[in-house]
């Protein structure tokens, strides 16, 4: 399940910010260990997973030249909040963090656009777990 709200406020020459609020919750049960224990006792049980994530922030278009407005910068921040819980296979875990995002778009002729996104998440916060990527994508209108 995910629900999110998004908005869009321009400023200045051309920039635009989008603050966003993010939620989703995802689970799973699946069929676990089944027979009989040493005692006897029947082992026949399931497991079940559940993540919650929370997402709030904003993300901002800037033309680095108004004029043409054929480069565009991409910065993002968002405070992010992971709830783990791991069915019996270890203590429920919550933590939060910072995540940067920058991404560069050129727009070329006809409808193309080239952009390159990178972000790292893990800034600050109480867990050690880390992330980053990066992609590169081309867009075409027809």
């Amino acid at each position: 399940a995910q629900a999110r709200i998004a908005g869009e406020y321009p400023f200045g020459s051309g920039a635009v910010m989008y603050p966003l609020a993010d939620i989703g919750h995802a689970w799973n049960v699946a069929d676990g260990i089944e027979g009989a224990g040493p005692n006897g006792a029947d082992l026949d049980q399931k497991i079940r997973s559940e993540v919650s994530k929370l997402r709030l922030g904003t993300e901002f278009e800037i033309p680095l030249d108004p004029a043409k407005g054929d480069l565009v910068f991409r910065p993002g921040v968002y405070f992010v909040v992971t709830d783990r819980d791991r069915g019996g296979f270890g203590a429920s875990e919550r933590a939060s963090s910072g995540q940067i995002d920058l991404g560069v778009d050129y727009r070329l002729e006809d409808g193309v656009s080239l952009g390159f996104q990178g972000y790292y998440s893990g800034l600050g916060g109480e867990s050690e777990i880390e992330s980053y990527g990066a992609g590169l994508g081309l867009q075409m209108e027809f």
